[in-house]
């Protein structure tokens, strides 16, 4: 009865490990070599009782010729109800699964659900940190060209990028917890955010441009699209602006209506000059 009463304090031990290691381990390759060395300490050499694993096109023994020994008792591992290998012993003697001190059959189908469980986790965990990996990606090419900004209903700053803080020369520190007045640069009418406000607030986009101050007193335009998000019943809980600077292009363009006022002026004089001349020739 003691010897008994060991040996199953042995399998308690093992499952315990496996279940251990189940939690730490994130390779599929080191957590079956894992499995088949606590598993293994079950059988003393004689016994000639060896585990084996399968999993896609993977093996894992500790002695390959020990599946010369003809007899063997496995388990599916299922993952999503399809079976993606298994887990069992190759035995020596054909007597020994009904022989055996405990029942072999139920203790390698409950590794082999663990095993499926496992690997539903990993391919989550898996799917998972692709996803975040191509958030992160797109994150950084947004930061590389927008100018983000995120607000609560009131118009507080709960979030800016670092793109805003090289543009606007203010520090995340500084910004966060502010309204956008901090870079107000009194160019736009009452009338003009009335209207942005009225617009978002009714869980609409707004578009248009803004000509902001910096820090350092300096002005900046951007191209704005101001974005509220929704929640269950339709109402806005924060607002997230997306900016693109076109100062370069605003510049250019008062350049243009600079050229095009002083063209103008030059035709009005032109005109005068060929008025003058025509009246003169006249007399």
């Amino acid at each position: 009865i003691d010897s008994e009463y060991q040996y199953r304090l042995q399998i308690l031990e093992c499952l315990y490990k496996i279940s251990s290691d189940m939690l730490v381990i994130n390779s599929t390759d080191d957590l079956c070599h894992q499995l088949i060395a606590h598993v293994s300490l079950l059988w003393q050499l004689e016994q000639e009782v060896f585990p084996y694993l399968e999993i896609g096109d993977r093996y894992f023994i500790q002695d390959e010729t020990r599946g010369l020994l003809g007899n063997k008792l496995s388990a599916p591992i299922k993952l999503g109800g399809e079976i993606v290998g298994q887990f069992g012993i190759y035995y020596k003697h054909i007597e020994y699964p009904r022989m055996a001190s405990f029942n072999v059959s139920d203790f390698l189908s409950s590794i082999a659900k663990d095993i499926g469980a496992w690997l539903q986790r990993k391919r989550l965990r898996d799917m998972e940190i692709a996803y975040l990996n191509d958030v992160r990606m797109t994150e950084r090419a947004i930061n590389e060209h927008a100018i983000i900004a995120v607000t609560d209903l009131c118009g507080k700053i709960q979030y800016v990028n670092q793109k805003f803080c090289a543009v606007s020369k203010y520090s995340a520190e500084e910004l966060v917890g502010q309204d956008h007045r901090i870079i107000n640069s009194g160019y736009h009418s009452r009338d003009f955010f009335r209207n942005l406000w009225s617009t978002i607030s009714k869980g609409k986009i707004w578009k248009g441009e803004i000509r902001n101050r910096a820090k350092d007193g300096s002005f900046y335009w951007v191209d704005t699209t101001i974005i509220p998000f929704l929640d269950t019943s339709d109402s806005p809980f924060q607002y997230v602006a997306i900016r693109t600077e076109v100062t370069a292009h605003k510049k250019l363009e008062a350049k243009m209506e600079e050229q095009v006022t002083e063209l103008a002026r030059s035709n009005d004089e032109l005109e005068q000059f060929a008025y003058v001349v025509t009246h003169d020739l006249q007399e």
